[in-house]
């Protein structure tokens, strides 16, 4: 009854619904991850799944790109337990709550019966191999609680022409992309490097999407949640991106620090009308602009 209860799986690209998928794509596999939604508590059983030996490796198959998927053990992994991470980004949780997503901290414990979204860097289908060890206590506590990342680079330091942050949202009439950071950081590369962060998929149901598009980045190129730059006397460019799960207008809004550089000068250039917004304001607020959504099959620029 999908009045009660929806499920879906993210396989190459999309959030496949059952009983809409096909072939393997629904079996119930250690390592798999699935969302569930449901409109009153409910609690899955794991009777007759098959379990996960604890004499060997478990593998978990990975597609080129994101992939949803679960600790294949009963009891709490670390991250360090994979065997080989060089192909793959760090997990990242959902938080049903907020909406938002999270990064592991470390040491990064994936937690039984619970899912995560890992990037593969790799052109191939990989197999993620982890150790049946179990999380030590200490491993556990450093490792419980995720959050979305919002704390800047340069946390504890007055914000400057050459450290700032600004977050921009994105809001439809049935959806919100919450924050999206970006902004300069003396220890930043204007490649890519570890702040940069990248934008894992919409969960099911409608959605709208803003980040910072990167073909030219290679192996890493793709669509960012989070992108800092080095300071630069001549400025910089970043080039933004919205879609959505229909046609129709989006807000998009650009959020400070609570001390925001005075000197900062920033401009919206809509390159699909040929006009720039100062998102910047003398009254220390900032600005919020709109746009017609093309869909989800065009981006917006």
């Amino acid at each position: 009854d999908r009045t009660r209860q929806r499920a879906f799986r993210y396989v190459n690209g999309s959030n496949l619904e059952l009983p809409d998928a096909r072939g393997d794509e629904f079996r119930v596999l250690p390592g798999r991850a699935f969302w569930l939604i449901s409109r009153e508590p409910y609690r899955v059983g794991t009777g007759g799944v098959e379990a996960q030996s604890t004499r060997r490796d478990a593998e978990v198959a990975l597609d080129p790109g994101w992939n949803q998927i679960g600790n294949p053990f009963d009891f709490p992994v670390a991250w360090t337990s994979v065997v080989d991470t060089a192909f793959v980004e760090r997990p990242k949780s959902y938080d049903a709550s907020s909406g938002r997503y999270a990064d592991l901290p470390s040491p990064g414990i994936l937690a039984p019966f619970e899912g995560y979204f890992v990037y593969s860097t790799a052109s191939r289908p990989q197999v993620l191999r982890l150790r049946p060890h179990e999380a030590s206590p200490a491993q556990i506590q450093s490792g419980r609680a995720g959050s979305p990342y919002a704390a800047s680079a340069g946390a504890g330091a007055p914000p400057s022409l050459a450290s700032w942050e600004l977050c921009l949202q994105a809001r439809a009439s049935d959806a919100e992309d919450a924050c999206n950071y970006f902004g300069v950081n003396p220890g930043a590369a204007d490649g890519y490097d570890a702040q940069d962060d990248r934008k894992p998929p919409a969960p099911p149901g409608p959605w709208v999407e803003l980040g910072f598009a990167h073909p030219e980045w290679e192996a890493r190129r793709g669509f960012y949640q989070r992108d800092l730059r080095a300071p630069s006397a001549a400025g910089h460019a970043w080039q933004i991106e919205v879609r959505s799960q229909r046609v129709g207008e989006v807000e998009v809004e650009a959020l400070p620090q609570p001390r925001w550089p005075e000197a900062l000068e920033i401009r919206l250039v809509d390159l699909e009308q040929g006009t720039q917004f100062d998102l910047s304001h003398t009254s220390g607020r900032l600005g919020r602009y709109r746009i017609l959504s093309h869909g989800p099959e065009r981006a917006y620029r």
